[in-house]
């Protein structure tokens, strides 16, 4: 519900506490601000306000900014040595002199 006080609504995202959010305004204004820093209230209350904006100014639109996610590769000692391996034997498939060798062929 709005309310001629809040005005109308100009959309609803699903965010998690680590996301942040960004909000712009006709006038070119933009707030980008973290969700954890917005409190929580009731169905009853009328919601938060998040910007203060001029009287001839409104806002347009936002968009949520989700949190980085934490990519975590454990790679153990054996795993690599494997890859250093690999990567040596590569390294000396394609030594000069191999490629001396191929060049006379």
């Amino acid at each position: 519900m709005t309310s001629k006080r809040n005005g109308l609504v100009i959309g609803a995202i699903r965010v998690e506490n680590e996301d942040g959010a960004l909000l712009m305004s006709l006038q070119g204004q933009t707030l980008r601000l973290k969700v954890e820093g917005v409190r929580v209230m009731g169905r009853s209350t009328q919601g938060v306000r998040l910007v203060r904006l001029p009287a001839n100014d409104k806002l347009i639109g936002m968009q949520k900014l989700e949190a980085p996610k934490e990519v975590s590769k454990e790679v153990s000692k054996e795993d690599s040595k494997e890859s250093a391996k690999e990567t040596l034997k590569e390294a000396l498939k394609e030594t000069p002199k191999k490629k001396l060798e191929e060049e006379e062929k």
